[in-house]
């Protein structure tokens, strides 16, 4: 009688592992945004001796209009950058300490990675055209990249936050043509100048009292 009990247990614990399998099926992730801070360290960095930093107060505005101020740290207190003219390059250097406002006049797509869909491609989206205004209202206009404004970390009374004035965008391929997923534009060349709401387009210096 025991032994058809022990049998009968064992029928009954097969069959409800076949009814009710014991490890429910796995859903797959939902994707998430890339690691911007990843993307910017894609190339080696030289190994430098400098831990020197240069702190500023700011004002930093978003393309949608938002506006945050604090203070920034940065590893350099001037700007490099190039200036083309014609068929020549100019590069030039300008003190931080002069400057009133940065303000980021046009953005350039890098393709970063393909994803699962072949016909859904990311792009990153970097500042390569600046417009530069001194203290004493002189401007500069500036092509090429400026590394340190592309990730600002500012801290002001309420903690510290990261900002970005680099995006990204999936470019859906349809067809001759295509669409981008968050501006929504059938245009391949509008993030370029119609970036996204929540990165920033401009740097406001203030002045040490």
């Amino acid at each position: 009688m025991l032994k058809f009990s022990v049998t009968l247990i064992s029928l009954s614990l097969l069959v409800s592992q076949l009814v009710y399998p014991l490890d429910p099926p796995k859903f797959p992730e939902i994707p998430k945004p890339p690691d911007f801070k990843n993307l910017l360290n894609q190339t080696p960095k030289k190994k430098t001796e400098n831990t020197e930093s240069y702190i500023y107060e700011v004002e930093i505005v978003l393309n949608k209009g938002s506006r945050i101020k604090g203070s920034i740290s940065l590893k350099k207190n001037h700007i490099t950058a190039l200036t083309k003219k014609g068929d020549f390059t100019y590069s030039k250097d300008i003190e931080l300490s002069e400057v009133k406002k940065i303000e980021i006049l046009q953005w350039k797509e890098s393709k970063a990675k393909k994803t699962s869909e072949s016909a859904k491609i990311l792009f990153i989206f970097y500042p390569i055209k600046f417009k530069v205004i001194t203290i004493k209202k002189k401007t500069f206009i500036f092509d090429g990249r400026l590394p340190q404004f592309e990730m600002v970390k500012l801290t002001n009374i309420l903690g510290k936050t990261t900002i970005y004035s680099i995006f990204y965008d999936y470019w859906t391929v349809s067809g001759k043509g295509g669409k981008w997923n968050n501006s929504k534009s059938t245009k391949f060349e509008h993030n370029r100048t119609h970036p996204h709401p929540l990165s920033f387009k401009e740097i406001v210096f203030k002045k040490k009292t």
